[in-house]
């Protein structure tokens, strides 16, 4: 006689998240040049801290989302 038995067991699944768009290649203080006035850079500085503050919290929202996922498995 033959039985079938359903065995449960979770399987890790990789999360694919695109990369948000407020994560880019190019930031603000890549635009600037050393010959540009001490104003101009500073601005380009704090541009780019928020630039990269956007991005973080993309991505950290990303990775809880994938964790999530994971859990419920």
């Amino acid at each position: 006689m033959i039985q079938t038995q359903v065995i449960e067991k979770p399987v890790a699944v990789p999360c694919l998240v695109d990369s948000p768009p407020e994560c880019k290649s190019a930031y603000a203080v890549d635009r600037v040049s050393i010959k540009d006035d001490p104003l101009t850079i500073n601005r380009a500085l704090r541009a780019e801290i928020e630039e990269r503050s956007a991005c973080e919290v993309k991505l950290l929202a990303a990775l809880r989302g994938c964790k999530k996922g994971m859990r419920s498995m």
